[in-house]
């Protein structure tokens, strides 16, 4: 690199060794520092934290959330599942049951009837 008068810079032996003195600093204290950090952190999270927060996490979720998540659900969910069951489903299927049924039980009615009335009719207007 060149300077603003277009002399090149010049490092001097003293920045050098304290940049490669930074590098050896960093390369060697990260992976200490994450490892003391994690195995003390996780162990102290692991032993303190879990058995004072969960149980206070559960009871605080179980003893607020799952009503309020259960009412929630209770009043929105079902009120509009059963309108809309109430309204589609049943509408279509008393449709669908009305049509079919009554055309079944008119078949059905009509064959019979007329079953029965020609073996009236026969037996009564038909005797030789």
């Amino acid at each position: 690199m060149k300077s603003a008068r277009g002399k090149p810079f010049a490092c001097s032996s003293r920045a050098l060794a304290l940049c490669n003195g930074a590098l050896v600093l960093c390369s060697v204290f990260c992976p200490v520092f994450y490892l003391v950090l994690c195995s003390v952190f996780c162990s102290v999270f692991n032993l303190v934290l879990c058995p004072v927060f969960c149980p206070v996490f559960y009871l605080v979720l179980g003893l607020v959330f799952c009503p309020v998540f259960n009412l929630v659900i209770d009043l929105v969910f079902y009120s509009v599942f059963n309108l809309v069951l109430g309204l589609v489903f049943c509408h279509v299927f008393n449709l669908v049951l009305g049509l079919v049924l009554c055309i079944v039980f008119n078949l059905v009615l009509c064959l019979v009837f007329f079953l029965i009335f020609w073996q009236v009719l026969s037996l009564v207007f038909c005797q030789v």
